[in-house]
């Protein structure tokens, strides 16, 4: 694709940028899926253990990835700018930050794993943890090489990416986990292994001639301030990512250590939460390029047109994603649980969950297109401080002042995510319309 392309609002533009990171965001969600349903067939508590270390290991990665995130936003405003040999340099800048991760997060799973996961847990939670998270700074690099492709316009090589990490990840699942008898330790080296081979097959395009030729990629030198400069873009959207991943895992564990049936229903729900949002994800991913490229093209009075366009291709795709929902709802059960199995009562929670998943799903679309325009202007820690901040007030702070969360339902966390989610619309709308987003400037 074009630099010329990627400043089109065309709907055919959107759907041609977005289908590749949609595409990423999915490999990584099915990846996460695999594990669990692979999991549920091996041991159900292996999979419950699984699941509880995975909300922990999510929010780590949620925290560096939200620092590395901003690359995609540099790259699209020089390629915009056709400023093409400074493109590569926020990518190696990250890249560099990505692996003094380590430093941190290997010892921050050790130390930290059996206050994260539920006793009754232990055994399969906490070896998923310790690998996961102790290997987690490799996702960054991924993010940040991903992202450099998707800005200048190459996204189809990511969504190839993504098709060998779920073949990679799958193949080695089931020979890890069943004929090696590894449990969650197979599944976390699975999902690492997987990771890796993202990373040498983007590397192999990162450095391929004309690419390399073009924007620089061998200039790896490391700049201590331009990289405290991007950093700081991002610091509070970290944080914020942070706190919200925080309030997932606390909810989860609340309803893990209340009863097996609504970490039963949690685990579900979740897995379908994240094959949604990985639809309005890659849009997401989208609208940030293009808007990226439109900045640094000085074709800002095209924005207001790109968002009404994403727009109305999130709720064409939420219509088409309900009636799959509706129509698929016990096939969807069936593959964790034999349904005839359960009791009548469980199913008829787990059906509410997944159309209130629906809804919720519904704004958190818009959400995260009003995201991918504060993102692509740098406006990364309003929008995150944002979003963590009605999570706290709408979600957080009505459920741990609940005395007894014994008999807390599940339906009633998702409704609350609803609540939080429609007022994160009303907020980024505001800041959207107020132009005080644009932050970056090269």
């Amino acid at each position: 694709m074009k630099t010329t392309e990627l400043t089109d609002v065309r709907y055919s533009t959107i759907i041609k940028v977005s289908a590749p990171t949609i595409l990423s965001s999915l490999s990584a969600s099915i990846m996460s899926i695999l594990d669990v349903v692979i999991l549920a067939k091996y041991s159900t508590i292996a999979m419950t253990g699984a699941a509880s270390a995975a909300t922990w290991c999510h929010a780590f990665q949620c925290s560096t990835i939200a620092l590395v995130f901003i690359t995609g936003a540099l790259v699209g405003h020089y390629n915009g700018a056709e400023k093409y040999k400074l493109a590569a340099m926020p990518v190696w800048q990250m890249i560099w930050f990505s692996l003094s991760l380590f430093i941190i997060s290997m010892p921050l799973a050790y130390i930290t794993a059996p206050y994260c996961i539920p006793k009754n847990l232990y055994e399969y939670g906490i070896p998923y943890l310790k690998i996961v998270m102790g290997f987690s700074p490799i996702f960054c690099i991924k993010v940040a090489l991903s992202s450099f492709l998707v800005s200048i316009g190459k996204g189809f090589i990511v969504s190839i990416s993504s098709f060998i990490a779920i073949i990679v990840n799958t193949t080695l699942d089931i020979f890890l986990i069943f004929y090696c008898n590894y449990g969650t330790t197979g599944a976390a080296i699975g999902t690492i292994m997987a990771g890796l081979s993202e990373i040498i097959f983007l590397s192999y395009f990162f450095f391929n001639k004309n690419i390399r030729v073009k924007y620089g990629t061998l200039n790896c030198k490391l700049r201590i301030k331009k990289l405290c400069r991007y950093l700081k873009l991002g610091v509070f959207s970290s944080l914020g990512h942070v706190f919200e991943s925080i309030i997932y895992s606390s909810i989860y564990y609340i309803l893990a250590s209340s009863s097996t049936d609504k970490a039963f229903t949690q685990t579900i729900a979740s897995n379908l939460w994240s094959l949604l949002i990985c639809v309005v994800s890659g849009i997401e991913k989208g609208v940030l390029s293009i808007t990226a490229n439109l900045l640094g093209a000085n074709l800002r009075n095209k924005i207001s047109v790109l968002f009404k366009r994403s727009l109305n291709i999130h709720f064409f795709n939420a219509l088409v994603l309900l009636i799959l929902i509706l129509i698929s709802s016990d096939f969807i059960i069936n593959n964790y649980v034999d349904i005839n199995t359960i009791s009548t009562e469980l199913h008829q929670h787990l059906l509410n969950v997944l159309k209130i998943a629906w809804l919720c799903f519904v704004f958190d679309g818009i959400v995260w297109i009003e995201a991918g325009i504060l993102e692509a202007g740098g406006d990364m820690n309003y929008m995150m401080l944002t979003i963590a901040s009605c999570l706290g007030v709408f979600v957080a702070l009505p459920i741990f002042c609940i005395m007894d969360t014994s008999n807390m339902l599940v339906e009633t966390v998702w409704l609350l995510y609803t609540v939080a989610t429609i007022a994160n619309v009303l907020l980024l709308f505001r800041r959207y319309k107020s132009n005080r987003w644009i932050k970056i400037d090269i």
